[in-house]
C-alpha cells in the first residue's frame, strides 16, 4: 500500500536577511534513482545558486549515500554527485574554494565503525574526485561534521572520534 508510505525530500528556502521573505520557489529535491529519501544537512553559498549535502536512501534507508549538488535560484540542478553506497552515509557540511573546489565533511559506515571523511571535488566536474582523507583519522568510530575554507583556501575540518573508548571534540 504505496498510499501510507513517507519519504523525506531535501528542501531549500531562500529568505530575505531583513524580513525572513521567502526569495522565489521553493526548491525540492528531485528523487533520484532508488533514492527516494533525501534529507539536505549542509549547505553554502556558490556563484550560481546553492551547494547541498546530505543523504540519499532507499524507502527503507538499508542503503544510504551521500549526495552533494548545486542548485541555482530557479531550482536547476546543473551539478549532482553521489559517493558509494553504506549502510550509514550522510554528507554533514559543504564548502567552496575559490579555485571551484567543492570540499565536503562527510560519515560513512566502514564495518562495524563509523569513520568520517573530508571529500575534495571539482565543481566544473562532479565526476572529478580531488581527494578523500579520513578526517578525523581514528581506528575507532570517527565523524567529519563540518567544513570550512579561508581566505587562503586552506581547509578547516571539524567532527570527533573516539580513542581508548574517550570522545575527543
Amino acid at each position: 500500500d504505496n498510499e501510507n508510505v513517507q519519504v523525506s525530500r531535501g528542501v531549500i528556502v531562500r529568505m530575505d536577511i531583513d524580513t525572513a521573505g521567502v526569495l522565489g520557489p521553493v526548491i525540492i529535491a528531485p528523487i533520484t534513482g532508488a533514492g527516494t529519501q533525501s534529507p539536505l544537512l549542509g549547505a553554502a553559498p556558490h556563484p550560481d545558486g546553492i551547494l547541498v549535502t546530505g543523504n540519499g536512501c532507499t524507502a527503507t534507508c538499508d542503503s544510504q549515500r551521500v549526495e552533494t549538488a548545486l542548485y541555482t535560484a530557479a531550482g536547476a540542478r546543473p551539478w549532482f554527485r553521489t559517493e558509494p553506497p553504506s549502510a550509514i552515509a550522510y554528507g554533514s557540511a559543504v564548502a567552496l574554494n575559490s579555485h571551484g573546489s567543492v570540499v565536503i565533511a562527510v560519515t560513512r559506515r566502514e564495518g562495524t565503525a563509523l569513520r568520517g571523511y573530508v571529500l575534495g571535488r571539482d565543481a566544473n566536474d562532479a565526476q572529478v574526485e580531488l581527494f578523500s582523507l579520513p578526517f578525523p583519522a581514528s581506528n575507532q568510530d570517527s565523524e567529519a561534521s563540518a567544513v570550512a575554507i579561508d581566505a587562503f583556501d586552506r581547509v578547516s575540518g571539524g567532527g570527533y572520534r573516539i580513542v581508548g573508548g574517550v570522545t575527543e571534540a
